[in-house]
């Protein structure tokens, strides 16, 4: 780490010099820059080098710094897959092209923004596989059907969900 640090100072004293100034000079020529220390007294040059060589310093550092917290060993995350048959309650007939809607939920019981939506086969069946364990919201909504709801939790390396569509509640009306 100190090896950056070194490394940083040495760059920003050769800056300061004016030794880097040839390297630069297509860069220099497309952007019309001129040498900015040139027109400055000794003490104004030493600190303008100082604050270069921190500018380069923290640039070399940060990413070394970021990564560390990238090493820390994490539990080996688990998976699962998950199979969803959705029948009509009254004959349990399946239903098909019916949306299986999942949303992720974190710690506090917050849906999550990002979301996978299915849509069941003829036979009513619908599937996904590599779901990380943890806290789901389910919802499915079939055309001609109540909308169903729950939050489940994946615990296992397969689980199946069996849910049950009822027809639509009759509205009710003050006009009727």
């Amino acid at each position: 780490m100190m090896a950056y640090v070194y490394a940083a100072m040495a760059i920003g004293e050769r800056f300061a010099a004016g030794q880097i100034a040839h390297t630069m000079e297509p860069f220099r020529r497309r952007f019309r820059l001129t040498n900015r220390f040139s027109g400055y007294s000794k003490d104004m040059r030493k600190s303008l080098q100082l604050r270069f060589t921190t500018i380069v310093c923290l640039l070399l550092i940060a990413p070394v710094c970021l990564s560390a917290g990238e090493n820390k060993k994490k539990a080996p995350e688990q998976f699962s897959s998950l199979s969803f048959v959705v029948l009509r309650d009254s004959s349990g007939k399946p239903i098909k092209n019916a949306s299986v809607v999942l949303h992720s939920l974190s710690k506090d019981g917050r849906q999550e923004r990002d979301g996978l939506q299915l849509k069941t086969d003829t036979d009513g069946k619908a599937s996904i596989e590599d779901i990380p364990y943890g806290d789901l919201r389910l919802q499915v909504v079939a055309h001609g059907f109540q909308t169903y709801g729950d939050d489940v939790k994946v615990n296992q390396a397969k689980q199946e969900f069996v849910i049950r569509l009822k027809p639509p509640a009759d509205q009710v009306s003050i006009y009727k």
